[in-house]
């Protein structure tokens, strides 16, 4: 079930109460129009791929935060989605995701991939990779639903047993491996030249979880309020799977095989760490963010 609304002149306008508690105050924020904005480029005009993670970095000055496509595990994300593909390709042989990351850096090439500490998506991979390769009901009927929206459902329902099986293979080897505390340092090594490594402010407490299907908007943390307590306590999980989806589908250094393959494994990798980070998590608010006519429209679902 869902609730579609948009936000009125008022919400819009609304500024946080000190009675309001720290879901609602990011509830109000993440339905807000103004709370969005077009991505940034780096200095080199490279745009960047980051992490879902809520909490804002800490050597950013206010006002200077990038808006970046945002997907979980950012730069070790998008190697889990690199090392499934080769996995799946080498009869199932699994694929370091150091090297994946290396690779697809070389494939992508105009893009910078991002990372930071303490990351749930790196520190919880091989729980995801097993809901990767398990789907609950609930990441089946979301990544079934979002590759429709895609108008990607064939192409994901004939990905979808190879994307199983390679997912339950990466995520014995990874097991075995057990270095993943290492991951960041090596994505920080890749990228002398770019601050692509961050450190994040205090603890995540999200209870929103947004998922946005326009492609060429994303998160602008320069919208929060000024006052650093205020800004600390909102706080919201946000994957731009539209954007991330639309990176790989311009990628010109792929086959068409590998893109269709890569497509699929974002979405269930979306969906699956989605109820990996929310299984705990009660109290959580899901919010979709479609493209209108008039920008944006909001859709809380269950």
């Amino acid at each position: 079930m869902s609730r579609e609304f948009s936000p009125s002149a008022e919400h819009v306008e609304s500024v946080p109460s000190e009675s309001q508690n720290h879901s609602d105050i990011s509830y109000d924020f993440f339905t807000n129009k103004k709370s969005y904005g077009a991505f940034s480029l780096t200095k080199d005009h490279n745009p960047i791929i980051g992490c879902i993670d809520p909490r804002d970095p800490i050597d950013v000055t206010p006002g200077d935060h990038k808006i970046t496509i945002q997907t979980a595990g950012g730069a070790a994300g998008e190697g889990v989605d690199a090392a499934l593909y080769i996995t799946a390709e080498n009869n199932f042989k699994p694929f370091d995701i150091e090297n994946a990351i290396e690779r697809d850096k070389n494939v992508r090439g105009v893009i910078v991939l991002g990372a930071h500490h303490d990351c749930k998506f790196i520190k919880g991979m091989t729980s995801v990779l097993s809901e990767m390769s398990n789907p609950s009901e609930f990441t089946k009927e979301s990544s079934n639903r979002w590759a429709s929206f895609f108008h990607h459902r064939e192409n994901f329902d004939k990905a979808m047993p190879r994307l199983m099986e390679a997912a339950g293979v990466m995520k014995q080897h990874l097991e075995e491996q057990d270095r993943l505390e290492e991951l960041v340092e090596h994505i920080d090594a890749m990228r002398p030249d770019h601050s692509n490594v961050k450190r994040l402010l205090g603890d995540n407490n999200s209870k929103v979880y947004v998922t946005n299907f326009h492609p060429h908007v994303g998160y602008n943390r320069n919208a929060k309020p000024k006052n650093p307590t205020q800004a600390a306590s909102i706080q919201g999980y946000h994957d731009s799977i539209a954007a991330s989806i639309g990176d790989v589908s311009k990628s010109h250094f792929m086959t068409d095989q590998e893109r269709e393959m890569r497509i699929a494994s974002i979405i269930l990798r979306s969906a699956a760490t989605r109820s990996v980070l929310t299984k705990d998590v009660p109290e959580m608010r899901f919010i979709e963010i479609m493209p209108s006519v008039d920008g944006l429209h909001f859709k809380e679902v269950n």
